[in-house]
């Protein structure tokens, strides 16, 4: 992985606490964010520099993937001035059986 794993976290971190904010401020709903993961050319060290930073949201309440789609980006974020896409991934509970 191209990102230094310090950095990474840090990144992640970093937006996690951006969106319980905003979640508090209620500018989004709660999505019930379980993991954030940095995904695509920013840690596969293919980017260029108008590369946006993807962002991977697993998260575990009852949303269509699209509208967290919408919600999250309609944020329109950026991090150390890279403009953040999310890619939402809705996680399915396990069945027992």
């Amino acid at each position: 992985e191209y990102m230094e794993l310090n950095r990474k976290q840090t990144v992640l971190d970093t937006i996690k606490c951006i969106l319980s904010n905003e979640i508090i401020v209620g500018s989004i709903e709660d999505i019930g964010i379980v993991r954030l993961d940095i995904i695509g050319s920013r840690v596969s060290d293919k980017y260029t520099y108008n590369s946006d930073l993807d962002i991977l949201v697993e998260y575990s309440n009852d949303i269509k993937e699209c509208n967290v789609f919408n919600m999250l980006n309609s944020l329109d974020l950026e991090y150390d001035g890279v403009k953040i896409d999310f890619f939402p991934n809705k996680l399915i509970p396990e069945l027992s059986i």
